[in-house]
């Protein structure tokens, strides 16, 4: 259970900070490099957390 949350809040933490990043970093400031960024940080979430969540179950 204590793992699950601590899971959740990280992985906030790191979307908050990735986009933090692209709109604070001046070189990165198309929307292409952004959508990019956000989709990898998306498809970070979308595995961490099944598999955590395996961890968990099994």
């Amino acid at each position: 259970m204590l793992l699950s949350i601590v899971t959740i809040v990280v992985g906030i933490c790191v979307i908050a900070l990735g986009i933090y990043t692209v709109k604070s970093d001046p070189m990165s400031g198309s929307g292409e490099v952004s959508s990019v960024w956000l989709m990898f940080l998306t498809a970070v979430e979308c595995i961490a957390i099944p598999i955590c969540g395996y961890i968990l179950l099994w």
